[in-house]
This record gives C-alpha cells, structure tokens and sequence, in this order.
C-alpha cells in the first residue's frame, strides 16, 4: 500500500510540476522574449497597438446575404483594381480570407492576374514579374495535400 500511495504522491507532483512549467512559465518566457526582441511584430504587443479582433474571420455561413453581399463587392474590387473583364472569372483565393484574413499564400492564378499590375507598379517588364512568380512558385505539401501556390 505505501508503494502505491508513493507512487501517486509522485504521478502527482510530477503532473503539477509540468503544468507550471508548461503552463505557465514557459509561454510566459516566451511571450517576454518575443515582446524585448521583436517588439513590433509579436502579437498582443503594447507598443504596436495589436487588435487581435481585427484580425479574425467573419464566421459566416454559405447561405449569409452578408457573405454573399461582401464577395459581390470583393469580385468587383478585384476587377476592378487588375483591369479585368466584367465576365471573367475571379479565383477563390482572391475574394474568401483564410479563418484568420491573414494568410499569406494565393494560388497561381490569382498570382498571375495580378502580374500585369504588379509590373506597371515596380516599374518592370510583366515578362519579369512572371519570371520571379516562377522561381518562387511553391508545389502542393507532399504533392497532394493543398494546392499550388
């Protein structure tokens, strides 16, 4: 009976011990590092005025007017601002946001119909835009997990 009562007593300062350090110091420590060396681009920082909030999904259903109003608009935006046609097809890329609005990566179609802008912009030739969107061209995880981008 004493081996099986030392036993949890160990099991039980074990799990308290590791919920302390895990739980607590170790993100703390981190969060700390994150905010002395990279002030400004650690989340939740004071000094940057970070709203997490403002970063968020919208959460909204297939079947919300709201979403359908606001990708109308984003289609049209979208035409809009790269000089396409009124008819020609938008990728989903370029009108949905990620769960969090912040994803960095577009497929190669949406990459390609911003070139011709992307060019006039930087002042270059669109054959170079493309050149690069070539060299940086990222394949599927594992060849099938994602898309190309």
């Amino acid at each position: 009976m004493k081996a099986i009562i030392k036993e949890l007593w160990t099991a039980a300062l074990a799990t308290i011990f590791l919920a302390i350090m895990l739980c607590f110091l170790y993100p703390l420590s981190v969060w700390c590092m994150a905010q002395l060396l990279f002030p400004y681009q650690a989340g939740g920082s004071l000094l940057t005025g970070y709203d997490a909030a403002a970063s968020g999904g919208s959460n909204l259903g297939p079947l919300s007017k709201k979403l359908l109003e606001t990708v109308r608009q984003r289609v049209a935006a979208y035409r809009l601002e790269n000089g396409l046609a009124k008819g020609e097809l938008v990728p989903a890329d370029a009108i949905t946001a990620s769960a969090s609005g912040l994803d960095p990566h577009i497929s190669i179609a949406n990459a390609f119909m911003q070139a011709p802008r992307i060019a006039e912009a930087r002042g270059m030739s669109l054959e170079s835009v493309q050149k690069k969107y070539g060299r940086i061209r990222r394949a599927a995880i594992c060849w099938f997990w994602g898309s190309p981008g």
